[in-house]
């Protein structure tokens, strides 16, 4: 048997093995195996964290500990957002600005999110301070 032919009948799937599988086979056999990095985190070979690795312990995290630091985040991006959207009627004014009443209305909506935040910020240091362990 020539050699080309040799060559096509390793290639052609076996009867008995799904098409995935061989796909499967063909990437592990491709791609090196994922190393652990530091911290014990698994990386493929992409360098990315594999998706099925540890997920990130989040009663260490400052704002997912309790539910006013969650608020607070929520308030620190709608301030954020509202900033953005700020601009944006800067963008769209056909003068070039927004009128009074648009900037009077992110003004306020930044700020009152902004002490909202802060206020909602504090509560949850409270709380943490004051639960036991």
């Amino acid at each position: 048997m020539p050699a080309d032919e040799l060559d096509r009948e390793q290639r052609r799937p076996s009867p008995n093995v799904s098409a995935g599988e061989h796909l499967r086979a063909a990437l592990d056999a491709a791609l090196p195996a994922a190393a652990p990095a530091r911290g014990g985190r698994h990386v493929s070979a992409d360098g990315f964290p594999r998706a099925d690795g540890p997920r990130p312990d989040r009663s260490r995290s400052r704002f997912f500990r309790n539910l006013p630091r969650k608020i607070s985040l929520v308030f620190v991006i709608v301030a954020f957002a509202a900033l953005v959207i700020g601009g944006g009627f800067a963008e769209i004014s056909s003068d070039g600005a927004p009128t009074p009443l648009e900037t009077a209305v992110v003004r306020w909506v930044i700020l009152g999110s902004l002490v909202v935040a802060a206020i909602a910020y504090v509560i949850g240091g409270r709380q943490q301070a004051n639960r036991p362990g």
